[in-house]
């Protein structure tokens, strides 16, 4: 949560908006997105620390990062969350997530309840 809260600080203090990049507005919602995406995922894909760590670092990339129009604004925000990972996580987790995994949650088709006819959530695989 604190690093969570740590990196949202930095880039919305750092990512100012201007003229041209009038979408750098980060908000109380980029942290809940952030948090969101975690807590979606199972606890069965998540079998260690360092899988943890690489979840929330996506989360973190995907929510500030996807925003920014350009490419250095973009190395700012994957030095930050280096960075905080470093300090919040501590250097062998860091080290261990240097470089961003990619998390997805594919689906299949949606099953169907024998009892009712209805139409179950598609299972996320991870």
């Amino acid at each position: 949560t604190t690093a969570t809260i740590d990196i949202w600080d930095k880039i919305k203090r750092s990512l100012l908006p201007t003229p041209q990049r009038f979408h750098y507005i980060f908000n109380m919602r980029e942290l809940s997105r952030v948090f969101q995406g975690i807590l979606d995922t199972p606890m069965s894909a998540l079998g260690s620390e360092s899988l943890l760590v690489s979840l929330w670092k996506h989360e973190v990339t995907r929510v500030f990062a996807d925003k920014l129009a350009r490419e250095r604004d973009k190395e700012f925000v994957d030095k930050v969350a280096q960075e905080f990972c470093e300090q919040h996580f501590g250097e062998d987790l860091a080290e261990a997530n240097r470089e961003t995994r990619w998390w997805a949650d594919f689906q299949r088709e949606a099953k169907e309840d024998p009892d009712t006819g209805e139409e179950l959530p598609a299972d996320k695989i991870y």
